[in-house]
C-alpha cells in the first residue's frame, strides 16, 4: 500500500485507536502532559459519549471529501484545567480534568486562556519595573 492508503487502512481496521494516537501525538507536540490510557480514551468516548463517538467515527471514515473542514467531527477533548494536562479517574468520573467540548466552544475558551495570560504577564512587567531599579543600582553616581 502507499502512505495514504495504507493511512485509511489504518483508520478503518480501529478508528478508535487511530484518534487516540492522533490526540496523544497532538498533545505531545504541544508539550502538554498525557496521562490517558487507550483503555482511559476508550472509556470516555465509548461509555460516558457513545452518541458523540458516533458522529467522531462517522466524520473519520469519510475520505472522499474534498473540504478537509467537512471531514472534521465538532466533538472534541477539552481540559477543564488549562494548567494541568489530560487525565480521567474512572471510578469517579465526575473527578477528572477532561469533558466533552464542541469544537467552537473550545477555541473560544483556548483563546480567553491565552489572553488572559498574556494580560497577567504584561500587568506584571508593567508594574515591576524591575528595570528602572537595576538601572538605578548599577550607576555610579
Amino acid at each position: 500500500f502507499c502512505h495514504k492508503c495504507n493511512r485509511k487502512q489504518k483508520i478503518i481496521r480501529n478508528p478508535l485507536r487511530y484518534a487516540y494516537g492522533y490526540h496523544k501525538r497532538n498533545a505531545s507536540r504541544r508539550g502538554i502532559p498525557y496521562y490517558l490510557s487507550f483503555e482511559d480514551f476508550k472509556f470516555f468516548w465509548a461509555i460516558l459519549h457513545p452518541e458523540a463517538w458516533k458522529e467522531k467515527k462517522a466524520q473519520l471514515l469519510k475520505f472522499n471529501t474534498r473540504k478537509i473542514k467537512d471531514r472534521k467531527c465538532n466533538y472534541e477533548i477539552d481540559r477543564i484545567n488549562e494548567a494541568e494536562g489530560y487525565w480521567i479517574n474512572r471510578l469517579d468520573p465526575s473527578y477528572t480534568n477532561i469533558a466533552l467540548c464542541s469544537k467552537k466552544l473550545n477555541a473560544s475558551r483556548s483563546w480567553n486562556y491565552r489572553k488572559k495570560k498574556m494580560d497577567i504577564t504584561v500587568e506584571t512587567i508593567k508594574y515591576t519595573d524591575f528595570s528602572q531599579k537595576m538601572y538605578r543600582s548599577e550607576c555610579p553616581f
